[in-house]
């Protein structure tokens, strides 16, 4: 892995979906091809990885994509590359620098997935399932699948969407908690509803419904921990499954439930982001008054953040407003304005 190849032929590709559909041990070249080990790697290095990706992610949280990406590049293709290429005392820790290395990886999709890179996220993804197999081919590569999915939805591209999901349900059902478990219903969820069906939505919904409420408030692993309390990302992912099924007042009813959740101090994007999908569907339900409510507190949570992500929320907030601007609705010419005034 160098940044030369993370960043050659970015454009975004549904065959690419494929590789990780066809070829599940596709690590298995990697190790032919990895160079003549160089360093001696331990638990240290192990946990100054953790720490790094720890920071690093904090950091996107509260400033965005466009915050410290080429940092993150950097660590990845240089320091932490050495470390997969060296000796381990046990394949134990091995198996845990390719998780950490696999973390770090997905952290770089999602900082370029954010900014509007949707073809070189991918390739970062891409990297972190193999990394992810390297580690742990059920449960933590499931996770590399999942993130693929959502990727491939949030970008409208619905060709392989559920497979995708069924096969990373398949890696992880009763091989973690479950409140890890009810992400990857969520997004199965979310799959069947972009593919018009209903009944399979729904029953994925009520099932990650009752993971979250079997709860014994285990540990999550790692590697899923770092995108924030299991109950927002449900409602969240919910909220839009509702939202593409039509359900508008079950859908505002888990965004708000999610809004309340996330922490404005430590996720002011997601907690903005989540504002900002509220306030559509209060719009389209026809509670304009409201939806501008909501979309002035989403725009405070914006200011600051580097992510195309929250432009193109501000310029489908003012999509959806043109019609009652031209109206003369003063809430919501008075939210334009302010909008308009944003760098």
């Amino acid at each position: 892995m160098d940044r030369r190849t993370l960043i050659s032929g970015a454009a975004y590709s549904v065959a690419a979906l494929l590789l990780p559909l066809r070829q599940p041990e596709i690590t298995e070249r990697a190790h032919a091809a990895r160079s003549r080990p160089t360093v001696t790697v331990g638990q240290g290095e192990i946990d100054a990885v953790r720490q790094m990706t720890t920071a690093f992610n904090a950091a996107d949280e509260r400033l965005g994509g466009g915050h410290a990406r080429t940092a993150v590049v950097e660590y990845l293709t240089t320091d932490v590359t050495a470390y997969l290429r060296g000796t381990f005392a046990t394949d134990t820790l091995r198996r845990s620098m390719f998780a950490a290395a696999a973390q770090l990886s997905y952290l770089a999709g999602w900082k370029a997935h954010d900014l509007g890179l949707p073809g070189l996220a991918q390739r970062y993804y891409l990297h972190s399932y193999q990394l992810a197999a390297e580690a742990d081919p059920h449960a933590h590569a499931a996770y590399g699948l999942r993130i693929l999915a959502h990727q491939a939805m949030d970008l409208g591209r619905r060709e392989h969407c559920v497979d995708l999901a069924d096969a990373a349900l398949t890696r992880v059902k009763g091989r973690t908690d479950p409140d890890t478990e009810s992400l990857f219903w969520l997004t199965a969820a979310r799959a069947h509803a972009g593919d018009g069906d209903t009944r399979q939505a729904r029953s994925a919904l009520a099932t990650a419904e009752r993971l979250l409420d079997r709860s014994r408030g285990d540990a999550a692993p790692e590697w899923a921990s770092l995108g924030g309390p299991a109950e927002a990302r449900l409602a969240n992912q919910s909220g839009k499954a509702l939202q593409a099924m039509g359900d508008l007042k079950a859908a505002e009813d888990q965004l708000r439930r999610s809004a309340r959740c996330w922490n404005p101090a430590t996720h002011p994007r997601i907690h903005a982001l989540t504002l900002a999908d509220l306030a559509e569907v209060q719009c389209a339900r026809g509670n304009v008054e409201a939806a501008c409510q909501t979309w002035n507190t989403a725009l405070d949570g914006m200011t600051g953040i580097r992510s195309a992500r929250t432009r193109e929320a501000v310029t489908s907030m003012r999509a959806h407003l043109a019609a009652y601007r031209r109206r003369g609705l003063t809430s919501a010419q008075r939210l334009d304005a302010r909008a308009a005034d944003l760098p």
